[in-house]
């Protein structure tokens, strides 16, 4: 039989091509066992100098909107967004021309959270589902760098655990992942945070909750379960620098429900238009008026 031999420029070749291997593995899983703490502090830079983030005491972001309703409603209305914020205070308001859906008002004014109705005592799909889970408001998420209280710009405060989950294709897109655990509210939701790996900008965020019933009715039937799923999901897009930081101008938020009553999807979109930092707010903007 024939005896091959391995010379040593083959071997050496050999040996080299193992180390470039395991070095190119090795600076992947580096990059995937990146620190949360170091994916924030790279959002944070991508927004904005510590000093321009520091200057802006209030924010006013407005512009056009738009709904549109797939399930458990019917139509697209045109409107108005403005988004209020100041420190953790928020206010984030959809005016639209329809009769049977005026607006959308949710508010937190740092003490407590509030919703606006759109009849008198009906609440919408929206409105009831961020009045039922506060948390999206008072842990600073909703709107997440639209709003002055951002979460991720307040991490001590916040005192959330986080969890960098390495990069994850997201339709077809390659982004790092971040969940976000509260420390006290929002207890049974999956909440995970979307950033480009190239910029650090926030892009999306994902909002979970899986809700198991048991099913009444036969005594046969006691024991199955049927679940009910709610997904809220808020993407973020067209960034621009305004007074040195560089935040959204285009945001869009789709609430979907699963469950064996009363199905629902909705998405609302809002194009801002104009930006503005430190304009003075009357005191009560920030609640039910």
């Amino acid at each position: 039989m024939r005896q091959f031999r391995v010379g040593p420029s083959w071997l050496w070749s050999i040996v080299l091509a193992v180390f470039w291997i395991g070095l190119s593995c090795s600076s992947a899983k580096a990059k995937e066992k990146m620190k949360p703490e170091d994916l924030v502090s790279k959002h944070l830079a991508a927004l904005g100098s510590p000093e321009a983030r520091a200057a802006a005491k209030t924010r006013v972001l407005d512009g056009p909107a738009a709904v549109t309703f797939r399930i458990g409603g019917t139509g697209r209305s045109d409107g108005k967004a403005v988004f209020l914020s100041e420190g953790r205070k928020v206010r984030l308001l959809l005016n639209f021309d329809h009769p049977e859906y005026p607006a959308e008002q949710l508010m937190y004014d740092a003490k407590r959270v509030s919703v606006g109705l759109i009849r008198p005592s009906i609440r919408s799909r929206l409105s009831q589902f961020i009045y039922d889970n506060e948390g999206f408001l008072t842990e600073g998420l909703m709107g997440g760098a639209t709003s002055l209280g951002w979460s991720l710009a307040d991490r001590e405060g916040r005192k959330a655990r986080l969890d960098y989950r390495g990069l994850k294709e997201v339709e077809g897109t390659k982004l790092h992942e971040l969940r976000y655990i509260p420390r006290s509210v929002l207890d049974d939701f999956q909440i995970l945070l979307y950033f480009e790996p190239e910029t650090f900008r926030h892009v999306l965020s994902v909002y979970r909750l899986r809700i198991p019933h048991f099913m009444a009715g036969k005594p046969a039937d006691s024991g199955k379960m049927r679940e009910s799923y709610w997904k809220m999901t808020e993407e973020f897009d067209d960034f621009k620098t305004v007074d040195g930081l560089t935040l959204p101008h285009a945001y869009r938020l789709v609430l979907n429900f699963e469950g064996e009553v009363g199905p629902f999807l909705a998405i609302w979109e809002a194009k801002f238009s104009r930006v503005v930092h430190n304009q003075q707010f009357s005191a009560d903007v920030f609640g039910l008026q």
